[in-house]
C-alpha cells in the first residue's frame, strides 16, 4: 500500500449486498468486531476460525482440522468468516463476495492484544469457544505478534494478489482508519462494490 495511504478498494459490480465475506488481518487489528458488526448489518452467520484452533483447549487444533473446517463452511451460501489461513485465501477467497484486509503495526499489535487479554484474563470468548481461557499466551507475544509482518503477512499479501482481479477487497493500514469504517462500514462497502458508486472516505 502506498506510504501514508490508509486504505485502499479494489472494486467490484454488484447489484446487492454481500452475502460472503472474509475479514483477515493480524491478532488484536478487529476483525471479531468488525464481523459482529456486519453479521448485524447484513443478516448473516458469523463463523471464528479461532474456535476451531481452539476445539481441543488447552491443545491447539491440527492445521489439517482448522482448514478442513474453514473450507466447509466457505462451501455455504452465506457467512462471514472471521479470520482465514492463507492457503484457504489463496485457494477459496474468489468464492466471497468481499474481502476486507486489515494491517496495523506491531506496536498497535501488542496494544490491542494485551487489552483484550486483560479483558478477559481467565475467561471464555464468544470467538473463541467455550472451552478456551483467555491468558497470556507465550506463542501469541513472543512469536505470533512480532512475527507477523515478516511471516504471515506476506503470505496474505500474495493470495489477496490473486484474489484482487477476481473479488472486491478493501484494505486498511491504519487503527484509525479500521475504527472509523468499523463503526459505519456500510458505505463504504456499498460503494467498494459498486452499488452506491458515491466517492466515500472513512
Amino acid at each position: 500500500m502506498p506510504e501514508g495511504k490508509q486504505w485502499r478498494a479494489f472494486g467490484g459490480n454488484m447489484s446487492q449486498d454481500p452475502r460472503r465475506i472474509i475479514i483477515v488481518g493480524a491478532p488484536g487489528a478487529g476483525k471479531t468486531t468488525l464481523a459482529h458488526r456486519l453479521g448485524q448489518i447484513y443478516g448473516l452467520p458469523v463463523h471464528h476460525v479461532d474456535r476451531f484452533w481452539h476445539d481441543r483447549w488447552p491443545d491447539i487444533a491440527p492445521v489439517t482440522e482448522v482448514q478442513a473446517k474453514v473450507r466447509a463452511i466457505l462451501e455455504m451460501p452465506e457467512w462471514i468468516m472471521d479470520g482465514i489461513t492463507p492457503p484457504e485465501l489463496a485457494s477459496m477467497g474468489a468464492t466471497a463476495d468481499l474481502v476486507v484486509s486489515y494491517r496495523i503495526g506491531m506496536a498497535a499489535r501488542y496494544w490491542r492484544c494485551a487489552k483484550r487479554t486483560w479483558a478477559h484474563h481467565g475467561k471464555s470468548r464468544a470467538d473463541a469457544g467455550p472451552k478456551y481461557q483467555d491468558r497470556f499466551i507465550h506463542q501469541l507475544y513472543f512469536r505470533t505478534i512480532p512475527t507477523w509482518g515478516t511471516r504471515i503477512r506476506p503470505r496474505i499479501e500474495h493470495a489477496l494478489s490473486e484474489v484482487r482481479p477476481q473479488r472486491p477487497v478493501i484494505e486498511f493500514a491504519s487503527v484509525a482508519a479500521i475504527d472509523r469504517f468499523c463503526a459505519d462500514p456500510k458505505p463504504l462497502i456499498s460503494a467498494a462494490l459498486g452499488i452506491d458508486p458515491r466517492s466515500v472516505t472513512p
